[in-house]
């Protein structure tokens, strides 16, 4: 056991909303009820291209270099993998619109049946990130969901996610961005990519998962004050994206680091 005067919870968002659920729902810390609540995904998408060769190499540089805002509400960050990260072809498949009344695997189906050696050089993962550009897409759409923590009969906190009340859930297709991929495509002569989670499960994914405990102006409206810390406490913080409170449509990683350093300001300096 440890003891100490301040604690700061800064374990990401799953890992703060295990946590904070767990002690919650142990009744050890009276935790407000918008514990969960409002948590985004940036509204966001992962597709790519891909161009076969073996001179081909987008590998070598920073990671995200540049970006372009499609409209006043959408923006991509083009994106690279060092060398040797071909595991991440397993998430790509062949770029797959979606059609109204139409399940999207099937569409997948009939495009690999349609074209089996794109399909092919597509999803080989021989020199995929040396060959591959991820095309990161977020939007400031308010989009939401809603997670939940449940006691499991191994006695331990497990994550529900699901719609919130009364808003649009994440996309899981965005159109506009996937007209991007496949001029991109053509302009390098490449293969356009969606991710298999939203062709086959229908399920958005990210890399920004944000929210949860969002900061608001009183416990019945959000989980931390203005200074990061849990309505009622004064020596509990919450400090990473789990307090950003919107979609920001760009990559988070300075919000979260000047939401950081704002809060420790708050903290008085030890007594010399």
């Amino acid at each position: 056991q440890y003891s100490a005067k301040n604690v700061i919870f800064s374990a990401g968002v799953i890992g703060n909303m295990k946590l904070l659920f767990s002690l919650k729902n142990k009744g050890k810390i009276d935790i407000s009820d918008s514990l969960g609540r409002n948590v985004r995904t940036n509204s966001e998408s992962l597709i790519g291209v891909r161009k076969k060769g073996k001179d081909t190499n987008f590998s070598e540089g920073v990671a995200i270099t540049s970006g372009i805002y499609l409209d006043e509400k959408t923006h991509i960050e083009v994106v690279r993998y060092p060398e040797g990260a071909n595991v991440m072809s397993v998430i790509t498949t062949l770029l797959t619109n979606k059609t109204k009344g139409v399940w999207r695997l099937f569409s997948l189906i009939g495009n690999m049946l349609k074209h089996p050696v794109t399909a092919i050089k597509a999803l080989n993962p021989a020199g995929w990130a040396r060959q591959s550009i991820i095309l990161l897409v977020m939007q400031t759409e308010d989009n939401r969901i809603k997670i939940t923590g449940k006691k499991s009969i191994w006695g331990n906190t497990k994550l529900v996610s699901g719609a919130e009340e009364n808003t649009t859930i994440a996309p899981v297709y965005i159109p506009q961005a996937y007209d991007f991929a496949k001029r991109m495509a053509k302009i390098i002569t490449g293969i356009p990519l969606s991710n298999i989670y939203e062709v086959i499960f229908n399920s958005p994914l990210t890399a920004h998962i944000l929210g949860g405990c969002g900061i608001a102006e009183s416990k019945d409206k959000g989980v931390v004050d203005s200074n990061q810390k849990l309505f009622g406490y004064d020596n509990l913080y919450v400090v990473d994206a789990s307090v950003i409170p919107a979609n920001l449509g760009v990559n988070p990683v300075m919000t979260i680091v000047s939401l950081a350093e704002r809060a420790m300001s708050k903290i008085p300096k030890k007594a010399v």
